[in-house]
């Protein structure tokens, strides 16, 4: 049998596209121990994060942000969630505790961390069994009914809190720029800011930078680029 130069070229494209393949999967690191063996890697920000979802989410609207770390530090009372400029693959040791994630993992924890799953797990999809067992009972309209409007409830938060910008720089309209409603200068984390607007009437967001807060009744979405300031709605 014989080949043409065309034929050979297109086995070989495909012989090598094949085994691309493999090496692009592998390259992707989800939910293990950052192991690299050098590297000075510092993380772009530290948003406020109850759950690997709520880091992943803070990452996906960071458009530097090409990896992130998340668990709860041994000892620790609340999770740790950093985001990287770097793959995964750079990130050196941390704590015991804390894994990395490639932006672009999936099936990523979307529980509390505690000290026995210090990273959380993946919880269930309870709302489709709910409504699949509210199916079944014809009898039970009122249940029904009130089953559905919680659930289009849970959705709607569920959709919100995707929507919430958690330690991104603001990039909202230029042309625009809101009026704070609080600027506090003695504030010495982007935590306490972030408690001061969940205590303060009307403020919707906030941007934090070298202990300068700002409260604003806006959405973080809303905010121009603001230095080296970080935003976060007061859903975070």
């Amino acid at each position: 049998m014989q080949f043409t130069i065309s034929t050979i070229a297109l086995i070989a494209s495909m012989m090598a596209s094949t085994s691309a393949m493999p090496l692009e999967a592998r390259a992707q690191m989800c939910n293990v121990a950052p192991s690299a063996s050098s590297g000075s890697a510092t993380a772009i920000s530290t948003p406020t994060a109850a759950t690997a979802q709520v880091c992943e989410e803070a990452c996906a609207a960071n458009s530097a942000c090409k990896s992130y770390v998340f668990g709860l530090p041994t000892g620790a009372s609340s999770p740790t969630c950093k985001l990287f400029s770097v793959a995964a693959s750079q990130i050196p040791t941390q704590d015991s505790k804390l894994v990395v994630f490639d932006k672009a993992c999936t099936n990523v924890p979307n529980t509390a961390p505690t000290a026995a799953n210090p990273v959380g797990t993946v919880g269930s999809n309870t709302g489709s069994n709910t409504g699949s067992n509210t199916g079944s009972n014809a009898g039970s309209n009122t249940n029904t009914g009130a089953k559905t409007g919680a659930n289009a409830d849970t959705t709607n938060k569920q959709k919100q809190q995707k929507r919430d910008v958690c330690g991104a720089a603001p990039s909202g309209p230029a042309t625009q720029n809101p009026t704070p409603i609080q600027t506090q200068t003695n504030i010495a984390s982007q935590d306490a800011c972030l408690a001061l607007c969940k205590k303060t009437s009307g403020c919707q967001s906030i941007t934090f930078s070298k202990a300068q807060c700002k409260l604003f009744n806006v959405a973080a979405s809303k905010l121009p680029a603001n230095g080296q300031a970080v935003a976060f709605d007061v859903g975070c």
